[in-house]
């Protein structure tokens, strides 16, 4: 029993250390890129950002506001709905209707492609009516809060003709102390690192050359796909083009959401990602090994103390506390210098209140299982939900809309903050 705690403390550990030099580079790439935000920006290029409505987001009349007051010479924003009777139609109509400083385009979603996602479906339908001397599309989701220079950071270094896309992250920051927000924020902070390490693309915050949308195969990929981001990823990759990660445009979420509801997002997130990125291979079997390991140790620690081990207790015991500890220093980073980002963009960050901190501290062990678990499954997953929409997957490219409905709304109220 000594040898095998032993053996799994070091596993355990090393596992561990192995991810302290992506956090490092991590936090030393956000401080590079928010310096070199605050440099005179060059000639920039006719940008076009696009946002695709289904539902009235929490946040969306903010989003709307944010996206019409860039501080870009030359831009404008294409909205696509979903459907003529879409919530989202009277958030658009109040905050729309009295733009007069920048163009303007909304429309309803005309053709939904029964091989690809809905949101594919408006991302083609908008690009194909893009204008001629549009040389930058830009895409945001209905949670993105863009600050003032969003766009600008985000297109600047498209300049070098080896980027072919730009990408920012979402921070989620707790409104609330549900469980489910909290578990989201502690497996978020995990994921900015990762998207950093492997360039992963988020849709919610892109930025695309309109020459490699059109050269490149990306709009063909995307009437089959679910999703436009690791699809681009894949796309990009293979033409010899970069995808370069900005992190000085974060971009916070603040919704809340409930821990089953979170587990069904976070499920189908990994569904996206297992039939589109590049890094799921490697990201599955290491995520895999670290739940092993946690199963392990954790069953064979109950094993010592029930048989009264002590030394292998301790061993154990220790394994757990370095990991917990590290995991804990990480965080405490992260979550520093993101909220100082934030801030200074003038953004608040609220201080977590005594009991958030209490569920954090007891979350933060459960939820690598509860999240790795989570990963595992999305192996056996063959049919989604996606925003009332059931969608079948045969294969990555092989997919199937069963059957359309106009989105209905949901019982949170108009001022909720709970995600759609």
């Amino acid at each position: 029993m000594i040898a095998v705690s032993i053996v799994l403390f070091w596993c355990l550990t090393a596992l561990v250390i192995i991810q302290i030099p992506y956090v490092v580079a991590f936090l030393q790439q956000l401080r590079q890129t928010r310096a070199a935000s605050a440099l005179p920006s060059p000639d920039l290029p006719k940008a076009t950002i696009i946002l695709c409505l289904r539902g009235a987001d929490p946040f969306l009349p903010d989003c709307l506001k944010r996206l019409l007051s860039q501080d870009y010479p030359n831009y404008q924003l294409h909205i696509v709905v979903d459907n003529p009777d879409d919530p989202a139609w009277s958030v658009v109509n109040q905050i729309v209707t009295n733009q007069t400083d920048l163009p303007v385009k909304v429309s309803s979603l005309h053709v939904r492609h029964a091989t690809c996602s809905l949101k594919c479906s408006a991302l083609l339908q908008a690009i194909s009516e893009l204008e001629p001397d549009c040389e930058v599309v830009a895409l945001a989701d209905a949670d993105t809060l863009a600050h003032p220079t969003w766009l600008r950071e985000l297109i600047i270094p498209l300049q070098d003709p080896q980027v072919g896309a730009t990408t920012g992250c979402r921070w989620y920051l707790p409104a609330d102390v549900q469980w489910g927000s909290l578990t989201r924020y502690l497996w978020n902070t995990s994921v900015v690192v990762c998207m950093h390490k492997d360039s992963i693309p988020w849709g919610g915050s892109l930025a695309v050359r309109t020459e490699v949308l059109q050269q490149s195969g990306v709009l063909a990929q995307w009437q089959q796909a679910l999703v436009e981001d690791a699809t681009l990823d894949r796309v990009l990759k293979s033409q010899g083009l970069q995808i370069r990660v900005v992190l000085s445009v974060l971009m916070a979420n603040r919704e809340s959401c409930k821990l089953s509801s979170f587990l069904r997002w976070l499920q189908r997130q990994m569904v996206f990602v297992r039939l589109y990125h590049r890094s799921w291979t490697e990201s599955f079997i290491y995520n895999s090994i670290v739940f092993g390991l946690l199963v392990l140790v954790y069953g064979t620690l109950l094993v010592a103390v029930s048989t009264q081990q002590w030394q292998a207790v301790l061993w154990l015991g220790a394994a757990l506390a370095i990991n917990f500890t590290v995991s804990l220093v990480q965080l405490w980073q992260i979550h520093r210098e993101l909220s100082n980002e934030l801030q200074r963009r003038g953004e608040p960050v609220t201080a977590f209140s005594a009991v958030a901190i209490i569920k954090l501290l007891v979350m933060l062990p459960l939820s690598q299982i509860l999240c790795n678990l989570v990963l595992m499954s999305a192996l056996l997953v063959r049919r989604i939900e996606w925003r009332g929409i059931t969608y079948e997957i045969n294969a990555a490219q092989q997919i199937q809309l069963v059957q359309y409905n106009p989105y209905r709304l949901l019982e949170h109220p108009v001022n909720s903050t709970v995600s759609l």
